[in-house]
């Protein structure tokens, strides 16, 4: 069968599991062909796709309805759901989403979600469901990093105290193929048969069809739990009121389809565990780290197709190099663990253990997930006083993302909180400088950077910058606006208006709180026009400056994101449509000069 001739999971049904398993196969070639192209994260949806296409075979989607987790593992799922002729719009604007969308699929239960959400609204629709008195499936796909967070196990708590009926895919990627208990495997995968359901059934029925019987079923019971309790050690989702089957291989079609066919049946809240390797199926990538998000690359090699020169690297790589160069000048500085920024409550949290202790500890935050942390921030960083460096990463319009993807709202949300100071580097030099300047600081200190490449400075020395001052260039001798902005755009506005020779005063807001109130005064007496140039949410620095000057001397003219979703594309096509192109900003300077004279 053809990808490309699948229009629904009703076409996969009556395959054989030898026919599904090919299926597999070219679904797997297919989403590595595809991210090779365009990058993605191909790791996680390379793990799950013989669990998908064995899902899809057993359950009847759309009617029972599937809920994945973050979403970011979803590429087999839209495979299946009759996508496939689109892959080639895939993370571009207006084409197929990097994660879930109602708007493009009914098979789409659900939108992008925070990673660990999903078991919450999975609760919810399933009391809906019951209230109802509907009997679909409600079937959650989630993995290791979703099912620890609290919701997750908040959720996990009432679903099992609750005992509605719905299907929770635990999927547990391992990096090696570990030995197994060859017990728990033979148990669960004879749970899971037909022969045994039916025999359990036959057999409960029987004995309950008398008050003797009905005795002896209750301590057949009873001992039969206590053998399974003992054999599979009990576990954390039985003591929560879940039946439980697993670890199924998530490689192996026959396996898998038994034990979703066996959850199918349940009417009880059931956990199907199953075992995955991250990258299946590619041999450059399998069981390796650094495969989870990627760019474009070769895939007959698996080497990067983005070249890099030997004086440039990633911010992230820059950010984590200028940390261990301060390491040697201060002892006291350390690092949480770069893993633990896919768990920022966690890592926040410990971060702020270790600084109460007298060390300074630097911690990595996904822009994205700030919204997640504010409590967190507040009580542990800000009211606590605690001296920690946060390095927020991934600032900014994320490639090929969109809605709640977007690394545009964390300024906006940080800035109302007490005590933090926010920052954010030009260029690899400003970095270390404030990295310096933040590890000398007893306040919370956030660093943004967003993804990408960045050229290394020509000395790894960090000089102390004072706290909340900005910096500005002159272009001409006669400046007729003032443009307000920061991060990268300061450099690309000062060339863009040398080059085509507007005179003008640059303004290099590398702190967002504070801000430089002494410059802002004397910009603001120079009654010139002022343009904020802001890449995120408007808002984002423009309403700090408006907290400086309630009563504005001169109009100010802000160039930022509106109060909205932003959409998934590449940045260049994000920020013409936004209007935040540095083009844009030029056409409303040349604009407002023009009504002036």
């Amino acid at each position: 069968m053809r990808l490309y001739d699948i229009e629904t999971p009703e076409q996969i049904r009556n395959l054989s599991e030898e026919q599904l398993s090919t299926v597999a196969d070219d679904i797997r070639d297919f989403i590595i062909q595809t991210i090779a192209q365009k990058g993605g994260y191909l790791a996680d949806n390379l793990s799950v796709v013989d669990a998908m296409v064995a899902l899809h075979f057993v359950f009847q989607t759309p009617q029972d309805q599937l809920l994945i987790d973050g979403g970011h593992q979803c590429l087999a799922h839209k495979i299946l759901t009759g996508r496939s002729p689109t892959f080639s719009t895939y993370r571009q604007a207006k084409g197929l989403k990097t994660y879930c969308s109602c708007d493009e699929s009914t098979y789409d239960t659900w939108n992008s979600m925070p990673i660990g959400s999903s078991l919450a609204v999975a609760f919810g629709l399933a009391c809906a469901r019951d209230k109802a008195k509907e009997t679909y499936q409600i079937i959650d796909f989630i993995d290791s990093k979703g099912i620890i967070t609290g919701s997750s196990l908040e959720a996990l708590y009432q679903i099992g105290y609750a005992q509605h009926g719905m299907v929770i895919i635990y999927n547990e990627m391992i990096q090696t193929k570990t030995k197994s208990n060859r017990i728990i495997e033979t148990l669960s995968s004879f749970r899971s048969s037909k022969a045994y359901r039916k025999a359990k059934e036959s057999v409960n029925d029987t004995l309950r069809s008398n008050r003797i019987g009905n005795g002896v079923a209750s301590a057949f019971g009873s001992v039969k739990d206590h053998i399974k309790d003992n054999l599979l050690n009990d576990n954390l989702f039985q003591n929560m009121g879940f039946d439980y089957l697993g670890p199924v291989d998530g490689h192996d079609m026959h396996a898998l389809i038994n034990a979703f066919q066996a959850a199918k049946a349940s009417s009880r809240p059931i956990v199907v565990h199953i075992q995955t390797h991250p990258s299946y199926g590619y041999p450059y990538a399998q069981d390796q780290n650094g495969w989870q998000e990627v760019m474009p690359f070769h895939q007959d090699t698996g080497k990067s197709k983005l070249l890099v020169s030997k004086d440039q690297c990633s911010w992230e790589t820059w950010i984590d190099t200028c940390i261990t160069v301060l390491q040697k000048q201060n002892p006291k500085l350390s690092k949480i663990d770069p893993s633990l920024s896919s768990r920022p409550n966690l890592a926040l949290g410990m971060a702020a253990g270790i600084a109460k202790k007298g060390y300074h500890p630097f911690v990595q935050i996904q822009a994205k997930d700030i919204s997640q942390c504010i409590d967190t921030i507040q009580a542990h960083l800000a009211n606590m006083k605690s001296p920690i460096i946060v390095g927020v990463n991934n600032a900014g319009i994320a490639d090929g993302k969109g809605d709640i993807q977007q690394g545009i709202y964390d300024i906006r949300l940080l800035s109302s909180i007490p005590d933090i100071m926010i920052s954010q580097p030009k260029d690899s030099q400003e970095a270390l400088d404030l990295l310096y300047t933040a590890s000398q600081s007893q306040n919370p200190f956030f660093i943004r950077y967003p993804f990408g490449i960045v050229s290394k400075p020509s000395e790894q020395i960090g000089h102390l910058l004072p706290i909340g001052s900005w910096s500005q260039f002159q272009i001409g001798l006669d400046p007729k606006c003032i443009v307000i902005t920061y991060g990268q755009e300061f450099d690309r506005i000062v060339s863009k208006a040398k080059e085509n020779q507007w005179d003008m005063i640059v303004i290099n807001a590398r702190f967002f709180k504070p801000v430089d109130e002494k410059i802002l005064k004397q910009m603001f007496l120079m009654q010139l026009p002022i343009y904020i140039f802001e890449p995120d949410a408007k808002g984002s620095l423009s309403a700090l400056v408006m907290q400086v000057y309630t009563k504005i001397m001169k109009p100010v003219h802000v160039l930022g994101i509106e109060n909205h979703f932003v959409q998934q594309g590449s940045v260049r096509s994000i920020r013409i449509h936004e209007h935040i192109s540095v083009n844009a900003l030029f056409k409303e300077i040349d604009h407002e000069q023009h009504a002036v004279r």
